[in-house]
């Protein structure tokens, strides 16, 4: 009998790469991350996937988007 898996959805892919990302550079809250725009470019991804993503870490506290500002670490 085959177990189907599930494969993880892109923005779920794209969130941990965003973490990861954080701890990668040593970043701490307050500083700041590439823009949806660069983050889509830099993974090959479309920005709509990315800004589903960026959304989704904000509502999890891990980011902060200020409009106009950019993207920025938030303390966790």
């Amino acid at each position: 009998m085959d177990i189907p898996f599930r494969r993880p959805a892109l923005n779920e892919l794209i969130r941990d790469y965003v973490k990861q990302h954080i701890l990668d550079h040593g970043l701490s809250a307050g500083d700041p991350l590439p823009s949806e725009t660069q983050l889509a470019q830099e993974l090959g991804v479309g920005r709509s996937s990315a800004r589903e993503a960026i959304k989704a870490l904000q509502s999890l506290g891990v980011v902060e988007v200020r409009h106009g500002e950019g993207l920025y670490v938030r303390a966790f």
